[in-house]
């Protein structure tokens, strides 16, 4: 399953996603708290979804401070989807394949993304270890030395 998107579509969903950093326990104001995209996204109604790659560091950053925060305060009003880019790092496919498959598991056994039995955040945060904390890199995959 490969996951691709448009530039457009691309940077109107990283915008949407940064901008819930604002995100507090107040209402939501259109224009403020969050942007409407000009074409929606088919089946993503009340859907928050977040952009992210193993091969960056500020998705890193981000989810390991933020993400959780923020999709806990808007749990109630919108669906929380995570959408890891397989145009971003050498393995980036292979990358998305992977955790498409494990958010899929979580869900079948009803296990949250957020949480520390979820075989998607246990996938995910080791890809950013090892990529980002280790500095492992993972050549073309020919050298099983490399």
């Amino acid at each position: 399953m490969h996951l691709t998107l448009g530039k457009t579509h691309l940077k109107a969903l990283l915008g949407a996603t940064l901008l819930t950093c604002a995100f507090g326990a107040a209402a939501f104001s259109e224009g403020t708290d969050y942007v409407v995209l000009e074409k929606p996204i088919p089946n993503a109604q009340k859907t928050l979804i977040k952009v992210f790659s193993y091969d960056c560091p500020f998705c890193y950053k981000y989810d390991k401070a933020v993400t959780g925060p923020v999709s806990d305060k808007v749990k109630d009003i919108v669906r929380f989807e995570p959408y890891h880019l397989d145009t971003k790092g050498v393995y980036g496919p292979q990358g998305s394949e992977i955790l498409a498959v494990l958010l899929n598991k979580d869900r079948a056994a009803g296990v949250s993304i957020f949480d520390d039995a979820s075989q998607f955040k246990k996938a995910k945060f080791a890809y950013y270890a090892a990529y980002h904390d280790k500095k492992e890199r993972w050549k073309d995959g020919k050298d099983p030395a490399a």
